[in-house]
């Protein structure tokens, strides 16, 4: 995920709006303010609804070190196929 999408996405997109039939539409676009609702992991959700210059870095992070993993897996694997 881009830092730069995130804090976009964070100063241009509500959380919530009103749809106009009584009832609030989630919007937690490139998940720039909370993880996901049914994310039960709770070291990935300590940060939600915090400050943006403490959560995106972190969410960032998190996610980038995710992809490395997982990437470096693909590698290692695809090597050894190969």
């Amino acid at each position: 995920m881009s830092i730069s999408l995130s804090l976009l996405s964070r100063m241009f997109t509500p959380l919530y709006i009103d749809s106009g039939h009584d009832e609030m539409v989630y919007l937690n676009m490139n998940l720039s303010r909370e993880l996901w609702k049914d994310v039960k992991i709770k070291m990935l959700k300590v940060l939600d609804g915090s400050a943006w210059y403490i959560g995106l870095p972190f969410g960032n992070s998190v996610w980038n070190l995710g992809d490395l993993i997982g990437f470096t897996f693909l590698d290692i694997l695809f090597r050894l196929i190969k």
